[in-house]
């Protein structure tokens, strides 16, 4: 920043703008050619005017709250990143944990470990996110009693052999996204479900499930706390009453019934992202017996909604960061067990060039267990 900021004084036009339309022309020409206050700003920085073109001159979209991260010591790329979302709400959710960690004593010079990935983590997350909200706004999703109704006429998936599974590489926006990999959706829905089936994802983001389940002639109920996609219902996971209408968004029809779908999918967000999204109030919470009650919360309100012959779905990934894994795969399976569901089915799915996978975990009601 402070870089920018010296290198625009060079220049003195009207406004700021002007300046760096200034300072733009002059990095064009041989350095032979530029002002000696430009020349002496470049040598002592050591910097190209490739670099101050491609990078510094960005900070001049910048909006005033990642200005103010910036010159508080939050790197220009992740700066730049956050830059692009267009909500500030967003932006501010994105940046808490920098502000927390100043907050809490760190410096602009020694941010504690992790604190700019957290930060990118959310931002890239949050920009899939919205971009799919994007994509999503303007398609005519007609849904039949709030459920997304199966194509009429669909293929035949076949069910991957073995249950370990590969799938082409993702992006890494698509990656940031916690996005699960079409491919991995289809083995699920050819192992698990048929035409004519019913689906119901409370975790749903941007609706992925739902509309391959569509296409493959299953009708889907979408919901999601943010939602990604015109046809996904806003909801809280944790505080659902399914056939009671009670939470309804906009109307109780809209609601599945108990007893009604054949599938349920939790796919919440892994271990690291859910704890990079905690309040600062409750610090406490952030680990991974927090993380299970978080999940169990959700399959509490929503397990009323599954068909006796019904499986479960906990859609799980572990995460690699700077040498350090978070895997909770095990206390997922014991959570099912917690509520009388049995083990079935155990999935990894990874990717064609070993860099990431998913695990899937399916649990079914035992003969006798209570409905919830």
């Amino acid at each position: 920043m402070l870089l920018y900021r010296s290198l625009i004084a060079c220049f003195e036009g009207e406004s700021e703008h002007a300046s760096r339309v200034a300072l733009r022309r002059a990095l064009r020409l041989p350095p032979t050619k530029w002002p000696a206050c430009l020349r002496e700003t470049m040598a002592a920085a050591g910097v190209t005017p490739d670099y101050v073109m491609r990078h510094l001159f960005s900070i001049g979209r910048f909006e005033p709250d990642v200005l103010e991260a910036l010159e508080a010591g939050l790197p220009l790329s992740v700066c730049r990143l956050v830059n692009g979302l267009s909500s500030e709400a967003d932006r501010e959710r994105a940046m808490a944990p920098f502000w927390r960690a100043l907050r809490a004593g760190a410096t602009s010079v020694l941010l504690p470990r992790g604190v700019s990935a957290q930060v990118e983590r959310m931002a890239r997350r949050l920009r899939s996110s919205r971009t799919a909200a994007e994509r999503s706004a303007d398609s005519a999703y007609e849904l039949e009693g709030g459920w997304l109704p199966p194509a009429p006429e669909p293929p035949t998936p076949m069910a991957p052999p073995g249950d370990v599974w590969t799938f082409p590489t993702q992006s890494r926006s698509d990656r940031s996204a916690e996005r699960l990999p079409a491919q991995v959706i289809e083995g699920l829905l050819a192992t698990y479900l048929q035409p004519g089936d019913r689906l119901v994802d409370i975790t749903a983001g941007a609706g992925t499930i739902g509309l391959v389940a569509s296409r493959l002639g299953i009708a889907s109920w979408s919901g999601d706390i943010e939602p990604g996609a015109a046809f996904v219902h806003q909801i809280d996971a944790r505080d659902m009453r399914f056939g009671q209408g009670t939470h309804a968004p906009d109307a109780a029809e809209s609601w599945p019934p108990p007893a009604s779908a054949q599938a349920l999918v939790l796919h919440p967000p892994t271990y690291l992202a859910w704890h990079d999204q905690q309040e600062e109030a409750a610090p406490g919470l952030a680990t991974v017996d927090g993380y299970i009650d978080y999940v169990a919360a959700m399959l509490s309100s929503s397990l009323g909604v599954l068909a006796a012959d019904g499986t479960v779905w906990i859609i799980s990934r572990p995460i690699r960061e700077k040498g350090r894994v978070w895997l909770v795969t095990s206390h997922l399976s014991e959570l099912l067990t917690d509520f009388e569901l049995e083990l079935v089915g155990y999935h990894v799915a990874a990717d064609e060039r070993g860099r990431d996978d998913w695990h899937v975990l399916v649990g079914r009601r035992t003969p006798g267990a209570r409905s919830t």
